[in-house]
């Protein structure tokens, strides 16, 4: 059979990965170190730090910041406070459009806020913070030491909670009502001249039937707008991902679900976390932020389950900003794939690079049905390929350029020729080293005269000839590791 010529050419153009703001997706983000009494890493009242937040948010595309920090703010008995946070969220509104919204504990927060802060008459509506977000993790376990702990003495026991799991659910649902009362009193055209639509969010971790009931009666009654539920694990050990198909993320998404009403929400995925579920060190080695988002996404997608009708995926969040890696602003400029062109030849390995490309060190290959990696991996920017005839025309291998904040749209290898990939009857019955020669036993039953050629890697010719024997031998050459034979037009490839 005549092989057919098949030429493989890939270009890799530069891909920003910064889309719009007018984008409806929600990719929201922590701020940490927002302010804080004691500390001297605070952004608030900064001018370069809350720059290189702003800039930060824009280069890596996130239009959502979820503030710490503003309890420790004196607002009411400092001007010069007061007058930093208005310039501050002015400037996320007006400059570079991003919301904000501000982290409490309980309702008490929320009032300082609105009394001392969102209320007042020289806060315009632009200088409004957008959302309250509720954080209290009304769902750990009473041997944690929480519930007698901190939150009894703060919380429970002073409002006339039971010190576990139940209270402490007991007292946030009802801290979510008042604090949803705090937001809509900026929505009253007859109290502000220019009204604000604040919304109410509430961050959850794992959560049982009943929360979830309680939490969707919450959403049906206009009083909960988003949940933010966290997603913290850590890469495989292979490097990919499974922060979709687990058992409390699934479980706390088919609760909710079911509860037949439409609910807003947010995955929240950490970079760094106290016990180690984070992709802090899968960030700094192989992996990419928008790879987290798409994998995410896209098994939500895939999942058929019929309660996910009632889930209205916004976007994602990702915690926190102190540890967050460092974000070029493009990925470099346009290179070409190299690697070798010619016969593709089933079961030969051929290898491709991308080489100097920016910003970019990493690589996502993703390859069809009939290839396969040997002996590479799939996020470096060469890739040892192996292509067996069940590659077809048409099929492509798709590689896409990375860092840690940024990835490359998809990119192909098309396949230019109506040519198929031929697999070769078997002609070498074994290879073995001796005295300094690679002999090659081959099947010559008939002992006709064949002709021969042999090939490195990179498809320079080593040796050509004929013979009448079962033998071909050759001096091995220094590097060599890949070895491809033509014997009478037909090819077969061994590593040696």
């Amino acid at each position: 059979m005549k092989q057919r010529i098949l030429y493989i050419i890939i270009l890799i153009f530069t891909f920003f990965g910064i889309q719009a703001q007018t984008d409806s997706l929600v990719k929201a983000i922590y701020i940490d170190n927002f302010f804080s009494a004691d500390s001297s890493q605070i952004i608030l009242g900064d001018y370069i730090a809350e720059k290189q937040l702003f800039d930060y948010a824009e280069n890596c595309g996130y239009n959502y910041l979820i503030l710490y920090g503003l309890s420790a703010v004196p607002l009411g008995n400092n001007p010069e406070a007061v007058n930093a946070l208005r310039s501050f969220v002015r400037r996320a509104h007006e400059d570079y459009h991003i919301k904000l919204g501000c982290i409490g504990q309980s309702s008490e927060f929320f009032k300082r806020i609105h009394n001392k802060y969102q209320s007042l008459e020289i806060v315009d509506s632009v200088e409004r913070l957008d959302s309250y977000n509720l954080e209290f993790e009304f769902w750990k376990s009473y041997h944690s030491g929480i519930y007698n702990g901190y939150y009894c003495e703060n919380y429970l026991e002073p409002n006339g909670y039971s010190c576990d799991s139940i209270g402490a659910f007991e007292f946030a649902m009802d801290e979510l009502d008042k604090i949803d009362s705090l937001a809509h009193l900026l929505s009253d055209a007859s109290v502000f001249e220019k009204p604000s639509f604040v919304n109410t969010e509430i961050y959850i971790g794992w959560i049982n039937e009943y929360h979830a009931e309680v939490l969707a009666g919450k959403v049906s009654q206009n009083k909960l707008d988003r949940i933010l539920g966290a997603v913290y694990k850590p890469a495989l050990a292979d490097g990919s991902l499974n922060l979709y198909h687990f058992f409390h993320q699934t479980e706390r998404l088919e609760f909710l679900g079911l509860q037949d009403v439409s609910i807003n929400f947010l995955p929240i995925f950490a970079v760094k976390e106290n016990h180690g579920n984070h992709l802090g060190d899968w960030l700094d080695t192989i992996g990419s932020i928008p790879l987290v988002w798409e994998h995410y996404n896209g098994k939500f997608i895939e999942d058929t389950s019929s309660y996910l009708s009632s889930i209205k995926l916004q976007g994602y969040a990702w915690y926190n900003y102190s540890q967050m890696p460092l974000c070029f602003e493009t990925l470099g400029n346009n290179e070409w794939l190299q690697g070798p062109e010619g016969d593709l030849v089933a079961d030969s390995i051929y290898s491709y690079q991308v080489q100097d490309y920016g910003n970019a060190d990493r690589f996502y290959w993703e390859l069809p049905r009939g290839v396969v990696f040997a002996d590479s991996l799939r996020w470096s920017s060469e890739a040892k390929l192996i292509f067996s005839p069940s590659f077809h025309v048409g099929d492509t291998v798709v590689v896409r350029a990375a860092n840690r904040c940024h990835i490359s749209e998809r990119q192909y290898f098309p396949n230019q020729t109506n040519g198929l990939i031929y697999r070769n009857p078997k002609m070498i019955r074994n290879v073995f080293y001796k005295n300094g020669e690679i002999n090659i036993l081959i099947e010559n039953t008939v002992l006709e005269k064949l002709s021969y050629q042999i090939f490195n890697l990179n498809g320079q010719l080593i040796k050509s000839g004929s013979t009448f024997n079962e033998r071909i031998k050759f001096q091995r050459k220094s590097g060599l590791n890949l070895i491809r034979l033509r014997i009478n037009g037909n090819y077969e490839s061994f590593i040696f």
